[in-house]
This record gives C-alpha cells, structure tokens and sequence, in this order.
C-alpha cells in the first residue's frame, strides 16, 4: 500500500489464495480511510506480487518488479497518476527482480536494491531518475538478501537491514547516494565528492568555466578526473580581446581592440574593458592638423576639429590674365585668360599674350628732278606720309638741279618738302626727299620721267604712299615749265 498526497491509499497487486494455491493479481484500488470506501482502477498491464510502489516527488507513484508466479520475475514498471486514476508507461528495471527493497532518496530519485526470485539472491541496486525516466546502476551490497527492510534515513542515506538469502540473516548495509567519480549526476548532493561537473560525480570542483572538463563528452580524459584544457574557445571577461582560447586551463585573450585616432584632431583612445568601446580624447587647441584642403595653408584643431586658415592666394600673373581660384586637392592656382582685344600696355590681349599695336611706316623717297631746256630745276619729292600709328618720318632730301638745256640757263631744282609725321607705332619712320637728277639719267631715277623701280617687299605701304605723292608732285611742275625755246 502507497499513501496518496490526498490521504487516499493505493492498493496494488498481491495475490490472493484459490482452491489450486496462490494466484497473482493485476488489481488496484483506492481507498478513502476517512470515507472507508475503496474505488477500483483499471488493472496493471502485468501481474505481481513481492513489488515495490513508491510515491515520487512529482506526485505520480512508481510500482517496480514483483513476482508474477512462484518462481518468475519480472522487470515491468509502470505509474500511477492519482490526478487521473490511469497508468503511465515506465522504463522497465536492468534485472529481475522480486522481494528487493525501494526507497526514495533526498534528490527525488529511487533506489532499488537486492531481491532475488525462485532461489536466485540478489546484491545489486540500480537507481531510477523521474527526470529522465531512466535506471542508472549503482554499487552493489556486499551481500546478498531478499525481504530486507530499506530505511530512509535523516542524513539522506538509507539503511538496508536483515533479510534472507538462504538462511535469515541479521547483516546491515548503509547505502549513500553520494556516488563515487565518474558516475552521473545531477546535482552535487548526487556525488560522494560533493563535485556535479558536466554531468557525471567529479574529484574537484572544475571550475575553470571553458577551460577545464570532468566527462570525457566535454574533453577530460576519463569521467570523473578533472582535466586543463587547451585550445577550446572561451571567454576571459575582458571585452578589449577579441580572441580567447584556453591554455593549461588559463583563458587567454588575444587580439586586443585598437583604438586608432578618428581624425586628425584626436589622440589615439583606449579600450574599455567591460564594453570593449574605445575612448575619443581631443587633441588640445592649435595643435598642427590638416584639414585635407590644400588650398588651406595654416591648419589648427579647435574643440576637436580641424580648421584652415590663410588661404592660397591666386593673383593674375600678367596683365593678359584673370586672378585665378584654387584646387582644393593640389592647392595648384588656375590660371585663366583675359578676353581677346581686352586692353594691356601698349597693346591687347590676345589667347592670353599682350601684343603691341601697328609700327609707322617709313618716309617716301624724293622723285627725281625733270629735265628741261632752260627751264628751272625740278622740286624735290615731298616726303612719304608715315605709316598708321608709326613714328614720324623724317624729311626728305632736297632734289639736285636739273641740266641746263641747249641755249637755256640751266633750272635750280628746288629741295623736296619732307614727309608728314606718321601717327601711333613706337618706332619712327624715315621719309627721304627725291634728289634733282640731272637730265638723261637712269630712266628709272630720271626727273623727266618721275618713276621708281618697284619696291621690295619689305617696304611699307606707307613708303608706297610717299613715292605716289612724290610722282604727282614731279609731273605737276613739268606741265607748268615753259617750253625751250
């Protein structure tokens, strides 16, 4: 019988006497002392006798073994849920077993031990986890029984005493749960040691965090012996490391943050420890800095920022050109021209030269003296007019007296007048009178005929003008000469 949390009682199994001896039952009931009434519940799926049923911490009730005739075991466990009169499927015991003790331990688990059925003893015990629905060997007594009696004692150790095994016996074991190194565990009351590591009873407290194992599943070399690891990624509490592996047991970071200038007007900052953020200190005003404009040419920190001063200056570099502005990237000064025909000294731009206006031509040259019998003297060529915007040119040579003609007084030629004054050109323009031939000269410098040779083409259009001018003047004076007579 099984005490219920509700103060009911269940009832299971047994057997019950016939005509042809014992028989076994799958019958349960429970019953309510306080209301003397029994209720009877759908029948186990196994019949047995010589079972246990023990009341679990979570409520539901662990029926375990039994005999199911004289002679035969059986490993059938099942539950009880007294919230729904039903029955649950368990995992079934490692052994037969019948006539064993059970006991529920301090940490909510069952043991299990010793027993036996049909002459066979038993000395094992094996221990059932409600967490994990699963039945985990533990040690054996060192003697035999059936029909023992299994106490739980204050301590959390249970005293098995007496029993049979052929013959009664008076022995006593104590059983602690606190299991030996390397067996599982779940919490650390579980382990003699007193150590829960990584799922099994540990020698130490291994606590080194990623950097030590006790199961060989976490990297130890057998369960139970705490082991130094290396290699495994952990963490050593120091976010300013961005790697960290174990060596010997030891977290180690490596990799720390950097924390860089942001800009020119920053010192480098340093790594808070439990954020891993850098710092940011300003460096101190009119600290030398570069703004990254080139066209900036004195660059200081102010409150943390980087601000120019003295600015390039891109002056014009001749009169044909504009001030220009300047490239931020290469403080290099463009250079732009002035418009054509846009005024400079002494002349006007042009793509970006100044050119100088127009020189004066040079004076004409005197025509020749005309020849005439008795008449007078030829006038000398009047000077050439200088050139358009050129400089004066200078008078012309008087022309020489004309040859006296046969029974005629020899004519005195009177001298040229010089050429006109050229306006504009720097330069000054030279005019040269016509000199009076004598009669019968060179027909390209007789004054009867009043002719030039072609000029070269190095001479000016001005000069052209002169010896124009000079011509006319010379045909002029022969048609008012008197005849000879």
């Amino acid at each position: 019988m099984t005490a219920l949390p509700d103060d009911r009682v269940l009832v299971t199994g047994g057997f019950s006497a016939t005509a042809g001896g014992t028989a076994y039952v799958y019958n349960a009931d429970v019953c309510s002392p306080m209301q003397g009434t029994c209720t009877t519940l759908a029948p186990m799926n196994t019949v047995r006798g010589m079972h246990t049923a023990t009341l679990l911490q979570n409520g539901l009730v662990l029926v375990a073994g039994g005999l199911t005739n004289g002679s035969t075991a059986t490993t059938s466990v099942q539950l009880f849920d007294p919230a729904t009169n039903a029955w649950l499927p368990a995992a079934s015991l490692g052994v037969l077993r019948g006539h064993h003790i059970a006991a529920r331990l301090l940490n909510g688990k069952v043991l299990v031990a010793a027993g036996g059925y049909s002459g066979t003893y038993l000395a094992s015990a094996e221990v059932y986890d409600p967490q994990t629905n699963t039945w985990t060997n533990t040690a054996s007594m060192s003697g035999t029984r059936i029909r023992a009696t299994g106490t739980m004692l204050p301590n959390g150790k249970v005293l098995v005493t007496g029993g049979f095994n052929g013959t009664p016996t008076a022995s006593t074991r104590l059983y602690d749960p606190a299991e030996a190194n390397g067996v599982s565990c779940a919490v650390a009351s579980d382990c003699e040691s007193g150590f829960c590591v990584d799922g099994v009873c540990c020698n130490t407290a291994c606590d080194a965090g990623d950097c030590d194992a006790c199961s060989m599943a976490a990297g130890a070399e057998a369960d139970g012996t705490c082991a130094l690891l290396t290699g495994p990624v952990c963490n050593d509490g120091d976010a300013c490391t961005q790697v960290d592996t174990c060596t010997n047991g030891v977290c180690e970071g490596s990799n720390p943050v950097t924390c860089a200038a942001q800009d020119p007007c920053h010192e480098p900052g340093t790594c808070d420890p439990a954020t891993g953020a850098c710092s940011n200190p300003e460096k101190p005003d009119g600290s030398v800095c570069n703004d990254g404009n080139a066209c900036t040419q004195a660059d200081t920190c102010n409150a943390g920022t980087c601000t120019g001063a003295e600015p390039v200056t891109c002056a014009a570099q001749d009169p044909c050109h504009e001030p220009g502005t300047c490239d931020p990237s290469t403080g290099a000064c463009s250079n732009p021209e002035k418009p054509n025909g846009a005024p400079c000294p002494g002349g006007a731009c042009m793509t970006g030269t100044c050119v100088p206006d127009g020189a004066g031509g040079g004076g004409g040259s005197g025509g020749a003296g005309g020849s005439g019998s008795g008449g007078s003297g030829g006038n000398g060529g009047s000077g050439g007019n200088g050139g358009s915007g050129g400089s004066g040119g200078s008078g012309g040579s008087g022309g020489s007296g004309g040859s006296g003609g046969s029974g005629g007084a020899g004519g005195s030629g009177s001298g040229g007048s010089g050429g006109g004054g050229g306006s504009g050109g720097d330069s000054t323009g030279t005019g040269t009178g016509g000199s009076t031939s004598s009669g019968g000269s060179d027909p390209t410098q007789d004054g009867g005929c009043a002719c030039r040779t072609t000029p070269t083409p190095s001479e000016s259009p001005a000069r052209w003008a002169a010896l124009v001018l000079v011509a006319a003047a010379a045909a002029h004076r022969r048609r008012r000469s008197p005849a000879p007579r």
